[in-house]
């Protein structure tokens, strides 16, 4: 995430982030904010489940077109 600095409090909310490792929650809910990884339509992250090669592809993507490199 280098490159990138909220302008603002983060906002994101996931259903079940209390479920997201302690370790982990900051970088998540700021990859959330940033549009790098989005959450189910039903509003939570499942960090738990298995991310697939598409949704591997996509926070990439997403993370190439934020931090412009």
């Amino acid at each position: 995430m280098h490159g990138y600095t909220p302008n603002r409090p983060l906002q994101v909310k996931f259903t079940d982030q209390s479920g997201i490792g302690l370790w982990a929650r900051a970088a998540v809910l700021q990859a959330g904010e940033a549009g790098i990884v989005q959450g189910l339509p039903s509003g939570a992250f499942e960090p738990l489940s298995l991310a697939s090669r598409t949704d591997a592809v996509a926070w990439l993507g997403n993370l190439v077109s934020v931090t412009n490199q």
